[in-house]
């Protein structure tokens, strides 16, 4: 191994270490916002570091309505020049990722390495990357207390990142159900004292 073959691996760790603090840091901002305004601006700035680190494309999330009769994309962070999605995807099915939800369903991520690979697997999923067009994913469900919520996307990211990442990714989703959670139960609360003082 060469000077310069050590070099790049130094500075190859340093780069991912720096990555993987600057995720942690967005996490703990994320449990400690105070109400929606914090929180929004708290997720969007997660959204940049994450897409940063594993240098995809888009990263977005996609939440249930209340009845749980569709998804809606409701964050989304792309890297320059590309083209953002979230107007489009305002209603999706879960009709219309049938694998995906099933597996988010079971607490399990998606980890599409190439979209051709998953081509029979999961054919309607397959579809509606390639129009995108997307030829990788990495995918994780957004859990609070057992219920799946929505999931969390990262398109077409470095793959090499991707065992790191999926890891962090799971706690990335758990503490952002938290701080949602924990911020509707503040507004209920607000909600019931001011009505109470009415």
């Amino acid at each position: 191994m060469t000077f310069t073959d050590l070099t790049n691996d130094y500075h190859m760790l340093q780069f991912k270490l720096t990555g993987i603090e600057q995720i942690m840091q967005q996490i703990v901002f994320l449990d400690r916002c105070k109400n929606s305004e914090e929180l929004n601006v708290a997720i969007q700035a997660l959204l940049h570091v994450l897409g940063d680190y594993t240098q995809a494309e888009r990263v977005f999330i996609f939440d249930f309505n209340e009845d749980r009769s569709f998804l809606s994309n409701t964050f989304e962070w792309c890297a320059k020049g590309v083209t953002p999605f979230i107007d489009l995807l305002q209603s999706v099915s879960p009709l219309d990722i049938p694998y995906w939800i099933a597996t988010f369903s079971r607490g399990k991520s998606i980890i599409i390495k190439d979209i051709e690979e998953v081509r029979q697997l999961m054919p309607a999923e397959y579809h509606m990357l390639q129009i995108q067009n997307i030829h990788s994913e990495i995918s994780f469900p957004l859990i609070y207390r057992d219920t799946f919520c929505g999931f969390i996307g990262l398109d077409n990211p470095t793959m090499e990142r991707t065992e790191p990442i999926v890891h962090i990714l799971e706690v990335v989703g758990r503490t952002l159900c938290a701080a949602r959670e924990n911020i509707r139960k503040d507004r209920l609360l607000e909600g019931n004292k001011n009505s109470m003082q009415a």
